[in-house]
């Protein structure tokens, strides 16, 4: 009897386990956890960097001092494209940076192609609407 109702028991688990697999099979959706890539501040990147800032509206020459510390402020010489400040990063291999103009506090946001320690080159949005290229090349 008691080898009976532990195969009864063991056959009752079997079957509850199989039946909530195949009731939960049936959602077709995966709760999979988002990882973002890890934020690092490169310490070759640090420093001044010369080029240029093209957009919807304008054009300008621009400076990007990249802090060791992950701050970055970009003074252009253009009054359409502003100076900025804000944060700079490399995730999964790129540069990225955000922060707000000095204007009028419009929210920027650059995308690098790559970060390597000479060259940085990508796109920029604007809260605002505009948008555009930068090439940049390490002093």
């Amino acid at each position: 009897m008691k080898k009976l109702f532990c195969f009864s028991l063991f056959r009752f688990f079997i079957l509850t386990t199989i039946f909530s697999v195949s009731c939960s099979s049936d959602d077709n959706s995966l709760n999979l956890e988002q990882v973002a890539p890890a934020r690092t501040i490169e310490p070759k990147l640090a420093g001044d960097w010369n080029g240029t800032l093209t957009g919807t509206s304008a054009s300008a020459n621009v400076v990007f001092t990249l802090a060791s510390d992950g701050a970055i402020s970009a003074e252009t010489d253009s009054d359409i494209l502003c100076s900025f400040s804000g944060s700079w990063w490399v995730s999964d291999g790129k540069f990225e940076a955000s922060g707000e103009d000095i204007c009028d506090g419009t929210s920027i946001n650059l995308r690098g192609n790559n970060a390597t320690g000479i060259k940085i080159s990508g796109s920029w949005t604007a809260s605002s609407g505009n948008n555009g290229t930068f090439s940049m090349t390490k002093q």
